[in-house]
């Protein structure tokens, strides 16, 4: 008994186990390590289990050369490879204290450490809470992340377990989703393909004088559309000039050419088309057509087309104004402005979010919270543009309920667009 006694007493000593304050323990992802300054941050994971805001922690490279000491590794200058790779893999257990600085990583604990303080790492969070956090975001938990291998060494394999089951169980639902949605698409391209076969037919039994935009596909095949009341886009040609628009809305102009075209030399196409009898063409229509809501001059399309194209470029000219004032905003300020222009999208994957980003330029809107990842799978590293800061991705996904990829490729680098324009 007394060599027991002795034994942990120097088991204590040696990991200062009375010192342990649970308050100040933590854990999380090394957010960055800049190697030539020897000092880094590491998020706070506990804190955001907890319910509290997302924070980072102050660290010093000397507390990595610590622990690596305690694992009988030695450690001269402590690299990046060091801090992200090795056998630290970016991410670590630790305790906090106050120093005249602000708050920073008092020591790193090894996993037997932790292993030892399971009765003051149990006290700092329920287990059931944890279990909570990662399951109404379990379409971005993955058993590989070093946030999940952190649980599992401070609280145990139970919930660990039974995250992978409902990760399992979304991933059958979610196959069996897309195999629904394929075989709905699969059955709306054979509609289409059959849609489009009566426009062809229908066409055939009139003059191929125009090409015909089919569901946003060029067919030139089909020459003439008025008696097929589906979607799609009427082309018109004449003297070099190209007029767009609805085939519902142009019917007044195939009635004007279904009267007129047995004499192809007629002027009244031209005369239509560039509006110069528009206004006597509409009244000599509105007699034959009174009534029909369909019957609308082509003078006041081509003005709705113009009026259109003056609304998009003013709101253009409006989402820039917003744009440079939002990209003065803090972080959190520009992810409650990208989670409110978003949620409208109903987008259902992350990368959709990326795209969104990329291709309407917004860049500079949210400069601080988009920008390079660099990643990592298999050995390969690899940059993806457009994606989310890891500091706001996981709240994204819970925010929009986002799923994603699951591409295996793990996050080793994030440039902001903002950081890249200095």
């Amino acid at each position: 008994m007394e060599n027991w006694k002795m034994i942990n007493q120097l088991t204590n000593q040696m990991l200062n186990l009375e010192d342990v304050n649970p308050v100040n323990l933590n854990c999380g992802n090394v957010y960055s390590y800049d190697a030539s300054r020897g000092f880094g941050f590491v998020e706070c994971l506990i804190t955001r289990l907890n319910g509290s805001c997302w924070r980072r922690v102050f660290f010093h490279a000397s507390k990595v050369k610590e622990w690596y000491e305690k694992l009988n590794e030695s450690v001269d200058r402590v690299s990046q490879d060091d801090v992200m790779h090795r056998l630290m893999n970016g991410a670590f257990w630790y305790e906090t204290e106050y120093t005249r600085k602000g708050e920073a990583v008092k020591r790193i604990f090894t996993s037997d450490e932790i292993e030892q303080l399971k009765n003051a790492v149990s006290s700092i969070i329920d287990k059931e809470s944890i279990y909570k956090y990662f399951s109404r975001n379990i379409v971005s938990y993955d058993k590989n992340d070093q946030n999940v291998k952190l649980i599992e060494i401070g609280f145990g394999r139970e919930i660990i377990d039974r995250l992978d089951r409902e990760r399992e169980k979304y991933d059958l639902e979610q196959k069996e989703l897309r195999e629904r949605l394929e075989k709905e698409n699969e059955q709306r391209v054979q509609e289409k393909k059959e849609r489009l076969r009566k426009c062809k037919q229908q066409a055939t039994e009139d003059i191929g004088l125009y090409d015909v935009y089919i569901d946003g596909g060029l067919d030139p095949d089909v020459a003439y559309a008025y008696y097929w009341d589906g979607d799609c886009i009427v082309r018109f040609k004449s003297s070099g000039n190209e007029y767009k628009y609805s085939l519902k809305r142009a019917k007044i102009v195939w009635k004007e050419l279904k009267d007129d075209r047995r004499n192809r030399n007629s002027s009244k196409f031209d005369d239509l088309v560039n509006s110069r009898n528009a206004n006597q063409i509409e009244q000599d229509v509105l007699k034959r057509e009174k009534g029909k809501d369909c019957v609308v001059s082509f003078k006041s399309l081509l003005d709705e087309l113009f009026e259109s194209a003056a609304k998009d470029s003013i709101k253009k000219v409006k989402e820039a104004k917003e744009g440079e004032k939002l990209s003065d905003r803090s972080e959190e300020e520009q992810y409650q402005a990208l989670v409110e222009e978003m949620r409208p999208k109903n987008f259902t994957l992350s990368h959709e979010v990326s795209m969104y980003i990329i291709q309407h330029k917004l860049h500079e809107k949210y400069g601080k919270l988009a920008g390079n990842l660099e990643l990592e799978k298999n050995g390969s590293s690899f940059t993806y543009r457009g994606g989310i800061s890891p500091a706001f991705y996981a709240r994204l996904c819970q925010d929009l309920n986002l799923g994603d990829k699951n591409s295996g490729a793990r996050i080793i680098g994030f440039t902001s667009y903002e950081r890249m324009k200095k």
